[in-house]
């Protein structure tokens, strides 16, 4: 665009600024600034001549427009410019650019102005020889501002890099700050994705000029589909479509195979064992009580160790009281509702309409639906009459469901999937650390720190419809609009809400698709979420289709690229959090035991105990309640916690660790009583994984026995006078009970 202009440079002379050219103000500067805020809702507070901040003067709500940055714009970056593209940036002639730098500011910049800024837009661009289309940024407030705090916004939202960097000081919590700002170019692919929300459409665009650097290998990938050949659902030759990434990517070569529900979990097998695929992209979605391939490919991929896509078993069909549990858990507003599982349910639903506290309208729900399935026009009840009818009519023919409050306003959906928005070379370093730590904290490598949402959408229904419904989702064809949601604080907060859930319901594993409703209050209500929600339908009209064409972040082919990196590095994780034993039969040692299946190093973690669910029981119930041979059991293997309270083995054998006893173990507890069980020496492929059971067993339920292990320092038979010596040869490797803390 070329330097100032004379006549440019003559507007900032007139008024006194020269921002465009220099990094400091002059005091004449700052007082006309401070002039500029008086009676408004912001001021300029000077409290050294470096540093001068801007301030509330009275509460601000969320959604408050604060100011414009508009102004001349010139080619050449300076510490008082915002940057609106390459070479682009404007000199802001207003108090706004004292605005302060912060990691988790308080306020945004909004990148499309409403109709009632074009009139301003269009002179300055004129004077400024902009182009048409450029759009100056709103400060808009993205959380509530009490009076007397300082306002902020994040640099980084608009500058790739700055001209002038600087250590932040923002105070934000160290996983939130930079630390040094020097631009988005020079962010991690962690923040980068937490900040996408925030980052100017210029920005988002040379985040991606970045990422075509990066060579994508081109992998051969199954599409598993279900097929409704042959089906009974209600969907059947209504949704047979033939869903396929590979409409809108052309980066892979993708392969399609419908799945039928009798003989999915075989053919999905099949294929795996085929070798011919690098990964598998899951689009099966039948429900339980659906006659299409569902959940029982997603075993199968689990089972043998396929790079997938998607949710995982533990994922894929929550009901949707189990959503509601998750989402209150992580402090997201849920609605109202109950649940009737039979006619005695019904008849009293006036009882339990009073004790959930619902008032009308109310809507009544398939317990575990998707699709819309089992929802009528007429499921939206206003009195009691319609909601005994319409809960009648469900419970005949799904056999349980559920009520909550209708709520009146705006229909959101936001979509989120897991890992970054961006795609990176696999650090193998890294994955083995996250591995390591997955393993370590007891957790599954499926609890995702990193994960991404896009931008939501809303849905304008027709004049007589307020809800999606069967018929108007799948047969009438009524004209539903998606629109891209206006204002970035609403952007901001469904996005928060959607990524809450999608963390919370989903482990953040795969992708989900989030429907909210906003109140006439400006609340936001979470309904549910739909993992493994329709994709690539070949006329992209999906709600979510629709998310990934206007999501300037991501968009179609990106997703796909970033799903199919996830599920390789998924894969990775699971390989490498992988126990480092097997449970083998041994003859010598009479029954089940544990070997390593690798080399396992000293001091590495073996059982990762810290964090998992255990089965409780107290002292007096197993003397009370328990057959003597089960007595006999519980002495010799439970794990006492305290005098009274014991954990137990599970009803599950998969989770059973059946560790034998030595004298001279070759594993222990962790020091400082910790619960995990690390190796005390090197361990080579095939050998034995023992504990020293004096270093946890009850005194009060000991059972004494005689050792076999055969070491030097056997001795032979451990009875409880063996545990106050522990403490002596294990220090603070025994559990806390023992040693009496």
């Amino acid at each position: 665009m070329g330097t100032l202009s004379e006549e440019q440079l003559a507007v900032f002379h007139e008024d006194g600024y020269e921002l465009g050219v220099t990094n400091h103000l002059t005091e004449d500067q700052i007082g006309k600034f401070k002039k500029a805020f008086d009676g408004k809702e912001l001021e300029v507070v000077e409290r050294s001549a470096e540093y001068r901040f801007v301030r509330a003067t009275r509460d601000i709500q969320v959604g408050t427009v604060l100011g414009i940055f508009d102004g001349t714009i010139q080619a050449k970056c300076a510490r008082y410019t915002i940057s609106l593209g390459d070479n682009v940036h404007v000199v802001n002639h207003t108090p706004l650019i004292l605005i302060n730098h912060s990691c988790s500011p308080n306020t945004a910049l909004q990148w499309s102005a409403p109709p009632s800024h074009e009139s301003s837009f269009s002179s300055l661009a004129a004077l400024a020889g902009a182009h048409p289309e450029q759009v100056f940024p709103l400060v808009v407030a993205i959380a509530s501002i009490s009076k007397g705090e300082e306002v902020t916004w994040n640099y980084l939202s608009s500058e790739w890099e700055l001209s002038c960097p600087f250590d932040c000081q923002c105070r934000s919590r160290s996983d939130l700050c930079v630390g040094k700002v020097l631009g988005a170019k020079h962010l991690t692919s962690a923040q980068k994705t937490r900040m996408s929300p925030l980052m100017a459409p210029h920005i988002l665009k040379k985040m991606a000029a970045c990422e075509s650097d990066i060579a994508v290998d081109r992998l051969s990938v199954c599409v598993l589909g279900s097929s409704y050949a042959n089906g009974k659902d209600a969907l059947g030759k209504i949704d047979d479509y033939q869903r396929n990434p590979g409409y809108v990517n052309h980066c892979h070569n993708f392969e399609y195979h419908g799945l039928s529900k009798d003989d999915c979990y075989a053919e999905t097998r099949k294929l795996i064992k085929s070798g011919k695929y690098d990964v598998f992209f899951n689009l099966c979605d039948g429900a339980l009580d659906a006659t299409t391939a569902g959940i029982d490919v997603i075993r199968a991929l689990e089972t043998y160790d396929a790079a997938f896509t998607g949710a995982g078993v533990k994922q894929y069909e929550p009901t949707k009281i189990e959503m509601k549990l998750l989402a209150a858990d992580a402090g997201i507003n849920v609605p109202p509702y109950f649940v009737f599982k039979n006619r005695e349910d019904i008849e009293s639903i006036e009882e339990l309409f009073g004790q959930a506290g619902l008032t009308f309208p109310v809507i009544v729900k398939h317990i575990s639906g998707y699709s819309s399935i089992g929802m009528t026009r007429s499921s939206r009840c206003s009195d009691f009459k319609q909601l005994r009818l319409q809960s009648s009519e469900l419970l005949e023919t799904y056999g349980e469901g559920f009520v909550e409050n209708f709520i009146e306003g705006e229909e959101i959906t936001v979509l989120a999937f897991e890992g970054p928005c961006v795609l990176e070379p696999f650090d193998m370093a890294e994955l083995q650390n996250r591995a390591d730590a997955v393993r370590f904290q007891g957790h599954g490598p499926m609890n995702n720190d990193i994960c991404t949402t896009l931008v939501p959408v809303t849905v304008r229904f027709p004049s007589n419809e307020t809800f999606k419904h069967f018929d108007m989702k799948w047969t009438t064809n009524v004209d539903m609009k998606w629109e891209r949601i206006t204002g970035i604080a609403k952007d901001l907060a469904c996005r928060d809400v959607g990524l809450k859930a999608f963390k919370a319901v989903l482990r953040g594993m795969g992708y989900g698709r989030t429907d909210l409703r906003i109140d006439a209050d400006g609340k936001i209500w979470f309904l549910e979420i739909n993992p493994n929600c329709g994709l690539f339908y070949p006329a992209g009209c999906a709600s979510a289709d629709i998310i990934l064409k206007n999501d300037e972040a991501v968009g179609a082919e990106r997703f796909v690229n970033l799903m199919i990196a996830a599920a390789t590095r998924r894969q990775m994780l699971h390989k490498l959090a992988r126990p480092c034993f097997d449970v083998v039969f041994c003859k010598m040692s009479g029954g089940h035991t544990l070997r390593a299946n690798r080399l396992i190093r000293e001091n590495e973690l073996i059982l990762a105990e810290e964090g998992r669910a255990f089965h409780l029981v107290s002292l007096k119930h197993v003397e009370n309640n328990w057959p003597e041979e089960d007595k006999v059991v519980f002495r010799r293997y439970s794990w006492p916690l305290s005098k009274h309270l014991y954990a137990i083995w599970s009803d599950d054998p998969s989770t059973w660790r059946p560790i034998n006893h030595s004298c001279d173990p070759t594993c222990w507890f962790g020091p400082d009583h910790s619960l995990n069980v690390f190796a005390r020496r090197n361990l080579a492929k095939g050998q034995e994984i023992t504990i020293d059971y004096s270093t946890y067993c009850s005194p009060d339920a000991f059972e004494p026995f005689e050792c076999h292990c055969g070491t030097s320092k056997c001795r032979k038979v451990i009875t409880k006078e063996d545990l106050p010596d522990m403490a002596a040869k294990y220090g603070t490797r025994v559990t806390a009970f023992l040693s009496g803390c």
